[in-house]
This record gives structure tokens, sequence and C-alpha cells, in this order.
């Protein structure tokens, strides 16, 4: 009885099935290389045909090139946030010192004269 439940446990995997498998375990991208390593450090043929990992014969599982595009473009991303917060600051300061061309200041003073004139109670009567 014992024999036929381990023939039971037994499943035929397909190729893209067993790859998948190993790259979930590695937390691996589809674009990242994978190397599988016996005890002795030989490289070993990720497929099907494998023989199971025995404790006495464990394997090494290393992924030696991950996807780079993907880091780089988060510390792209995020040097160029880091970027534009600090022109943003200086583009403030420089408003701040520099003067007003006069038409600007015109239409400060007049839209100035237009809130104050809204907010008292005798232009509202």
């Amino acid at each position: 009885m014992l024999e036929f439940s381990r023939i039971l446990e037994i499943r035929i995997w397909k190729e893209h099935e067993v790859h998948y498998l190993f790259r979930s375990a590695a937390e691996a991208g589809p674009k990242d290389i994978l190397k599988l390593y016996d005890v002795d450090g030989h490289l070993l043929n990720i497929c099907a045909s494998l023989p199971s990992n025995t404790p006495s014969n464990r394997y090494t599982l290393k992924v030696v090139a991950a996807n780079g595009l993907a880091m780089l473009e988060e510390s792209t991303a995020s040097t160029f946030k880091l970027l534009e917060a600090r022109i943003s600051a200086i583009e403030r300061a420089l408003k701040s010192d520099l003067p007003l061309p006069p038409v600007v200041e015109e239409l400060q003073r007049q839209v100035e004269l237009f809130r104050e004139k809204l907010e008292t109670t005798e232009s509202v009567r």
C-alpha cells in the first residue's frame, strides 16, 4: 500500500513548469539567470529529469544575474524626484528674492483692491 501512495505522488513535470518552480523558489523574474549547484559545486541542468534533493545531497540555487533594469529604474526615479524637489526649492527661493515686473505688481495691487472690496459689507449692499 505504501508503494502505491508513493506512485501517486510522482508527477510528470513539463520543462516550463520546472523553470517556473525554480524561479518562484528564488523569487526571480523571467529575465533573471538561475544556476543550480550540487554539494560539490558542480553546475546542474535545471530540468524535469533532475533527481530529487535529499538531506545528504542538497542543491544550491542562485540568482546570478538579476534584471538590473528594474533596479536602475527605481534608483533613477528616486534620484529624479529628489532633483525635482531641489529645483522647486531653488525656484521658490529665486522667486521670493527677485522683484516682480511692474505689470505683475499692478495686477497684484488690483486683485488685492478687488478682494478688499468683496470683503467689505458696504459693497455688498
